[in-house]
């Protein structure tokens, strides 16, 4: 079973090796994770069960959570606010929440959220694991 990691609709999609245009940054690059939009204090979500493997803050990301899974998948949820819920070393639950999302860098509220397995990202439109997420009517997905 994968949860939703936000209720909100994917707003900027992985981008492979395609050049988007990054506000933040103020260039061209690829984008290597999947924005999903969301208001100020939206609950973020595991998208399946795992053990929290870090919880840091970023200068431009603000408060992370990076989820270990099994068969060498990483998750990593950008954006949320101080008050996180979890703490390294944990066990979590598909479904279980994280924390809320919270502004970061002036931006417009989003979950930014990333995709790994065993170092090397998966393209966040095609991998079966997020094609769970693309579905907003629901938040729960069964993925074989």
């Amino acid at each position: 079973v994968f949860v939703r990691p936000v209720a909100g609709a994917l707003a900027v999609p992985y981008s492979d090796q395609d050049l988007v245009y990054q506000p933040t940054f103020g260039d061209w690059r690829a984008h290597l994770g999947a924005d999903y939009a969301a208001k100020l204090g939206d609950r973020v979500y595991a998208i399946t069960d795992g053990t929290v493997e870090d919880v840091y803050t970023d200068a431009l990301q603000g408060q992370c959570v990076s989820l270990q899974h099994a068969d060498g998948l990483k998750t990593v949820y950008m954006g949320l606010g101080d008050k996180v819920k979890v703490k390294k070393g944990q066990s979590v639950k598909a479904g279980d929440v994280l924390g809320v999302v919270d502004d970061i860098m002036a931006l417009p509220a989003l979950l930014k959220f990333v995709v790994q397995i065993v170092a090397a990202l998966i393209p966040a439109t095609h991998g079966v694991v997020i094609q769970a997420f693309s579905n907003p009517q629901s938040r729960r997905s069964n993925v074989g």
